[in-house]
């Protein structure tokens, strides 16, 4: 609506209105932009719309041809898409369909000259075994793409804001723009949509052949192809692919570590394959060649990452256990199988809340694994544990800034998560516990809203939204304003387990307060700690202050009876007793929920004796 009235507000200016004042308009529906990687004979619905895109855009002059033979075939395979077999007069009396108006004003004869060019064009192309019609729209849309590269693409308007392209041959071209932002997540996402598809990917880094493991041998610089039909999209999730040896043609196994996938479709030129013989550099950037201890690695670390820990041995070792259990769970290191889901990061995260100079030295190594991981598997499993350590503490304010423009710097999807998990645990302070089952299953079932099970007196219950940085006072807030109480005051959370129940304090995590009772429950019973310990939550009236029955109607009825009502056992015995007997029961079953008032009122009397 924004862009039309844009329209209606340009028209009135240049006097282009109509009688009623408004202007006209029309939506269209176009090709704007095509992918490195295009195929037009994989989508045949995107064709055909494509195809009468560039079938009016010659006609209105938008695209032009440089040569006339160039726009003389062009339109023979537009006629014979939609005219069919060649007739000379029906082509004459039909040609200003296609032809551009100016082509024709240019002299008299410019019909007949135009007639008999498609002519030989339509019989050099179609004489003999005419191809199906929708092949030839494929070879126009393929044409299209790669004649008009300028006119299918996206524009903006120029600013301060800049994009910079560095070239594989070191030239940079720098872009001003207001969508400069766009342009870069376009540009990135047509690389990653190249690397997916390439065969081609170079060594960075030698590798020795190894006849017992097939692997392959190749130095530096070395052009490798990718075969049996493995393209970037599996060498990004496996660690060994097969592939050959330009240079040796010698076949092999490959260690993705060892080399860059190379954005292309096609086999790189001689001038590339030079600069890669002088550079030696397929590296992201210059900077990561120049800090590799900031960027992936495999190998564990023999030192923190941090000077400041320099001296201290206990934390030195905690770090470096840190970092092993780190590659464990991103599957980068050995580990073994039956392990609890809290065991692995029970070991990474309990120093950092531990020891506060730790924290840091934990964002530092995660940060690092994922830079530049050609492990989409490992990296994945390396964002999950970023979702977890921003729910349970953050980063000392000097660190702080870097994280949080690391995560602003990344597309992925859970690095935006992060962020807001990050702003509400700095509202407050870190956790006490490491993380609990339920929230480790939820990032890695990527169901980042945890909805938890919470039970009512009245045997309902409902699922509640829980964050990590929830509390028990925000929850008791957010049930009653759910349930629609009157007043919050007086209610609490209660977890059961086995035949205990407690109270969660309102000042504590939620997660920490089960985590801490699982804990204790897990202790008792050590034959099965590999058990997962079953727990229940209990939303309930702890404080009997200032209860007027009536006031509340929900809490009266979902609440207050349903508790007192165990008192009333004895009670319910003696006045329902004989006529139990005597089948009459139901009657008062009936008319239950006509005495629950009465009950309440009674309730309140027993209390205030």
């Amino acid at each position: 609506m924004d862009a039309i009235s844009l329209c209606e507000q340009y028209a009135a200016e240049h006097g282009m209105q109509q009688k009623n004042g408004n202007a006209p308009w029309r939506l269209f529906f176009r090709k704007e932009i095509f992918s490195p990687w295009h195929d037009a004979r994989e989508d045949p619905i995107g064709t055909d719309l494509i195809y009468q895109q560039v079938l009016h855009g010659i006609k209105s002059g938008e695209y032009k041809c440089d040569k006339e033979e160039e726009l003389a075939s062009l339109i023979a395979q537009l006629y014979y898409v939609e005219e069919g077999p060649l007739e000379v007069n029906h082509l004459e009396n039909q040609i200003y369909k296609y032809l551009p108006i100016f082509e024709l004003k240019k002299n008299k004869l410019a019909n007949e000259y135009w007639t008999g060019s498609i002519m030989y064009q339509y019989r050099r192309q179609f004489g003999v075994n005419p191809p199906d019609v929708h092949h030839v729209k494929e070879s126009v849309v393929s044409f299209a793409k790669c004649r008009w590269p300028l006119l299918f693409s996206r524009l903006g308007k120029p600013s301060r804001n800049t994009c910079t392209i560095q070239t594989v041959s070191g030239d940079e071209y720098y872009i001003k723009s207001f969508n400069s932002q766009k342009i870069e997540y376009l540009i990135l996402a047509f690389l990653n949509g190249l690397k997916q598809r390439s065969r081609f990917v170079i060594a960075r880094k030698n590798q020795c052949g190894d006849d017992s493991n097939d692997l392959l041998d190749f130095e530096v610089g070395d052009l490798l192809e990718l075969i049996n039909g493995v393209c970037g999209k599996e060498l990004l999730t496996e660690t060994l692919v097969r592939g050959e040896n330009t240079k040796t043609c010698l076949q092999g196994f490959i260690q993705s570590e060892n080399v860059y996938v190379l954005p292309a479709l096609i086999k790189p030129n001689a001038n590339v394959m030079i600069y890669a013989d002088n550079r030696n550099d397929f590296n992201r950037s210059q900077e990561a060649t120049a800090y590799p201890q900031w960027r992936f690695g495999r190998d564990v670390l023999d030192m923190p990452l941090l000077k400041k820990l320099e001296g201290r041995k206990e934390q030195c070792n905690d770090a470096m256990t840190m970092f092993m259990f780190i590659m464990k769970y991103m599957g980068d290191h050995p580990s073994r199988r039956n392990r609890l889901s809290t065991d692995i990061t029970d070991v990474i995260f309990k120093p950092a809340i531990a020891h506060e100079i730790l924290r840091d030295e934990l964002y530092c190594q995660l940060l690092r694994q994922i830079t530049m991981n050609p492990s989409v598997t490992s990296e994945e499993k390396g964002w999950e544990l970023i979702w977890l350590a921003t729910g349970l503490l953050a980063p000392s304010p000097y660190l702080l800034k870097e994280v949080v423009q690391f995560l602003n710097s990344h597309q992925h999807p859970i690095a935006f998560d992060c962020l807001n998990r990050l702003k509400k645990l700095n509202k407050g302070c870190s956790r006490k516990f490491p993380p609990h089952f339920v929230e480790i299953e939820a990032i890695q079932n990527r169901t980042m809203q945890i909805l938890h099970r919470v039970y009512f007196p009245d045997e309902t219950n409902e699922a509640i939204e829980v964050e990590s940085s929830t509390k028990a006072r925000d929850l008791v807030c957010q049930i009653a304003k759910r349930l629609r109480l009157r007043n919050k005051d007086g209610f609490s959370l209660f977890v059961k387990v086995r035949e205990k129940v407690l109270a969660i304090p309102e000042t504590e995590y939620f997660f920490d307060f089960i985590r801490n009772l699982s804990d204790w429950a897990q202790n008792i019973n050590v034959e099965n700690s590999m058990l997962q310990i079953n727990y229940q939550v209990f939303f309930m009236r702890k404080l009997w202050i200032d209860v007027k029955p009536g006031d509340d109607t929900n809490a009266d009825l979902i609440f207050h009876y349903y508790q007192y009502l165990p008192a009333l056992k004895p009670i319910s015995r003696r006045t329902f007793g004989e006529e139990a007997e005597n089948g009459n029961l139901p009657s008062h079953i009936k008319n239950l929920h006509m005495i629950r008032k009465p009950l309440t009122k009674y309730f309140q009397c027993e209390i205030a004796k």
